[in-house]
């Protein structure tokens, strides 16, 4: 996959598209894990979701939530989401800088 222009803190995870193991099993289920944030100056939370070795937002529950309102979905290893909000407008894969960037993609392929 060609190198794209994103907010998405995994990209490199989707790019690759690998299964991330434990062990010799792909990582399945909820992880929270702290990561310095881009300026290394303070930490920041993060819960990430897993299904088969990817990352995986199911059921409404973003793939990646961040403490500092970084937000991913993802399908299936790819940035992703294709629902409506209530107003009938397509809701971003990935909410950035606050929710001030948006990027919306489907199945891996950004349409804006």
């Amino acid at each position: 996959m060609d190198k794209v222009k994103s907010k998405s803190r995994f990209i490199n995870l989707m790019l690759e598209h690998k299964p991330v193991m434990d062990g010799n099993q792909p990582r399945n289920g909820q992880e929270f894990i702290i990561f310095e944030n881009k300026f290394g100056q303070e930490k920041v939370s993060c819960i990430l979701n897993w299904k088969n070795g990817f990352l995986h937002s199911e059921e409404n529950i973003p793939a990646v939530q961040m403490e500092d309102s970084h937000t991913e979905y993802w399908k299936d290893g790819y940035l992703h989401n294709e629902k409506y909000d209530e107003s009938g407008n397509l809701m971003a894969a990935v909410y950035a800088d606050y929710g001030e960037s948006k990027e919306y993609w489907i199945n891996g392929k950004r349409i804006s």
